[in-house]
């Protein structure tokens, strides 16, 4: 019987305890998930001579990083590169990332200007990237190209694969009179810094686009 009450007693401690320290890694969870990036990147375009500028919240470094460190479901970024003379280009990409399939989808605006190349395309896309197995990812892109004033409509697919500290893709898309192929690859740097190496080799009929970069990212927000 005093054994009983002795556990009566004790009960409500123990449940206030569990409570507590459930509360407790609740809490440390959140702080820990609850990460934001931010990244700036510069790069230069060989065919055209061209120098370039972009800043995201991390939408070329989200392969890199642990999904449970990747919170931000809306991405974006901005781009733009000049030859300071009339070789530019500019872009921007709006997408949405979801944890459920580890996957997002974005759709991305582009216009090249490039005399050298004597390329003149706007190009503006749906992609979807679906984790198929463990590190790879099957991409799916479908889009509207106006490419020397001819306006074209055209679908493709590719993969993306992760490997230790880097990733690569390719993928092709068909706008049914020429290919757009596509190529890249990106590289974090070992340092205490997270600082990743990016290229990015593009073909858009008999044209060929090669570009270097790289990029540095930091957590803007932890909390």
């Amino acid at each position: 019987m005093i054994r009983i009450l002795l556990l009566l007693t004790l009960l409500p401690f123990e449940i206030y305890a569990q409570s507590d320290s459930t509360q407790f890694l609740n809490i440390g969870r959140e702080e820990f998930y609850n990460t934001r990036w931010l990244a700036f990147g510069t790069n230069y375009g060989f065919a055209n001579s061209v120098i370039g500028f972009q800043v995201s919240n991390g939408v070329d470094e989200e392969p890199l990083i642990h999904f449970e460190d990747f919170q931000d479901n809306l991405l974006i970024k901005v781009q733009g590169q000049t030859g300071f003379d009339s070789s530019y280009s500019y872009g921007a990409e709006l997408g949405f990332y979801s944890l459920k399939y580890v996957g997002r989808t974005t759709l991305k605006y582009d216009v090249l200007n490039f005399n050298d190349s004597d390329l003149f395309l706007t190009d503006f896309n749906l992609t979807s990237r679906i984790r198929y197995f463990r590190n790879t990812g099957l991409i799916f892109r479908t889009g509207f190209h106006q490419l020397d004033g001819n306006k074209n409509f055209g679908f493709g697919f590719g993969l993306e694969q992760n490997a230790r500290n880097a990733y690569f893709g390719l993928n092709s898309r068909y706008y049914f009179e020429y290919f757009h192929h596509e190529a890249y690859f990106q590289y974090r740097i070992p340092t205490k810094n997270f600082i990743s190496f990016r290229t990015i080799y593009n073909r858009i009929d008999k044209k060929d686009l090669l570009t270097i970069g790289l990029n540095y990212s930091f957590v803007r927000n932890n909390k």
